[in-house]
């Protein structure tokens, strides 16, 4: 029963943070290249839904890890068969994007929070966001791999 609890968690983890990481960061670049879209307000929204990326995240390592340790009775990686070697690789490109994602909400962001885009610095607000979509695409690119080694170890 704990462990389909785990899965659960884990699985609406990925849901809420994949889909809000992918769905802001097609936002953002469609922003820089569409005049429809107000990266203003893409950037505004961003921001207040980082609490929610933030939770969902750790939904997202709590419960895959939890399931992990129940199915594998351990926090081991053994790299004697093809899918255990997606397995840890999946894992390892999970701690890149999972600091990436900390470093975008607390340092990268941290120009937005003070610049204000209609402001006297206009520039270095541009310049801010462009860093804010450069690393929410990166991350992104990064989520879409762990998916992808996630189902070729299955």
């Amino acid at each position: 029963m704990l462990s389909y609890l785990l899965i659960a968690l884990h699985w609406l983890g990925v849901t809420v943070y994949g889909g809000g990481l992918l769905g802001f960061a097609a936002l953002m670049v469609s922003a820089h290249v569409l005049e429809a879209i107000d990266l203003r307000v893409v950037l505004r929204a961003w921001r207040y839904w980082g609490a929610t990326l933030g939770l969902s995240m750790g939904g997202l390592i709590l419960g895959g890890l939890g399931a992990y340790y129940l199915e594998h009775g351990a926090f081991s990686w053994p790299l004697d068969t093809a899918p255990q070697r997606l397995t840890a690789a999946k894992h390892a490109l999970f701690l890149p994007l999972w600091f990436s994602s900390f470093h975008l909400e607390i340092w990268t962001l941290e120009p937005l929070r003070r610049l204000d885009p209609d402001g006297p610095d206009a520039a270095a607000w541009e310049a801010a966001a462009r860093r804010v979509t450069a690393q929410a695409s990166v991350n992104a690119l990064l989520f879409i791999a762990v998916g992808l080694l996630a189902l070729a170890a299955r």
